[in-house]
């Protein structure tokens, strides 16, 4: 699981993440970037949605999204 930040402003994200906070990038393409932290990562995501509590707040990987969705519904 980690955590999935929306943001307005990419460009300024990128740097308060990267330049304040010193956090290496893992990961970056259309959808977002990764940032390691510790043992875990953030997701940062442009979105309209960002400053308000209405964006995606956690992400949690699981090896057969198809499995778990049936076992969720049972």
């Amino acid at each position: 699981m980690y955590a999935a930040l929306p943001v307005s402003d990419m460009e300024k994200a990128m740097d308060f993440y990267g330049n304040t906070l010193g956090l290496t990038i893992i990961d970056q393409n259309e959808n977002g970037i990764w940032y390691k932290t510790a043992s875990s990562r953030i997701a940062l995501y442009r979105s309209s949605y960002a400053g308000t509590n209405l964006g995606t707040a956690a992400i949690w990987e699981v090896p057969d999204p198809k499995a778990t969705v049936r076992a969720l519904r049972a």
